[in-house]
């Protein structure tokens, strides 16, 4: 065990010398039993910045993209941003014109009101035709009728209420937002 012990001093001493010996120091290693004088420079340590440049080649993929696209045709009236602008969800980027899709808003809203008038009239007459009808003064038909017609108006006044409905999405498609936080490319 003994033999182990010192062939690994030995084995030691003779690397640290070598190494010792690499970083520009005079050094004699200790070999059984001799002492052995080493002489070391010594420098400060000290922090400071040194530069590195590295180069390297690769392609960047971002974290999202967007396609950004029109539902409908119509002639752009605004493009609201330039190329490598950041932009923030929701942010308005085009505009279409949207004359024709007003213009067909304005059309449902007026069906609506004129369906609105004629279901007020239609209950109106079907009152009347029920308080006659309890008192015997028209017939089971004519009341069928009134209360047909009630039914008719209400269709249509909501079918008219669905038109302007549609016509309001419509319209919202007239300006194209950014769905992301992001920049133009």
């Amino acid at each position: 065990m003994k033999l182990n012990v010192e062939i690994h001093a030995v084995v030691v001493a003779a690397f640290t010398g070598l190494a010792l010996a690499a970083c520009g120091v005079d050094s004699r290693v200790q070999v059984e039993g001799e002492e052995a004088a080493l002489r070391v420079r010594t420098q400060l340590v000290e922090r400071r910045q040194i530069d590195v440049n590295s180069y390297a080649v690769g392609t960047t993929e971002p974290y999202a993209r967007a396609a950004v696209a029109a539902q409908l045709m119509a002639r752009i009236t605004a493009a609201d941003f330039e190329e490598g602008e950041r932009v923030r969800v929701g942010q308005v980027l085009v505009r279409l014109d949207d004359a024709a899709l007003q213009a067909v808003q304005d059309y449902a809203q007026a069906e609506l009101a004129a369906a609105h008038s004629a279901r007020l009239l239609a209950e109106k007459n079907a009152l009347r035709l029920r308080n006659l009808y309890d008192q015997e003064a028209v017939s089971q038909q004519a009341l069928d009728d009134a209360e047909t017609a009630l039914a008719r108006a209400a269709a249509t006044e909501k079918s008219a209420r669905q038109k302007l409905r549609q016509a309001e999405v419509q319209r919202t498609y007239s300006s194209i937002a950014s769905p992301l936080n992001g920049h133009v490319v």
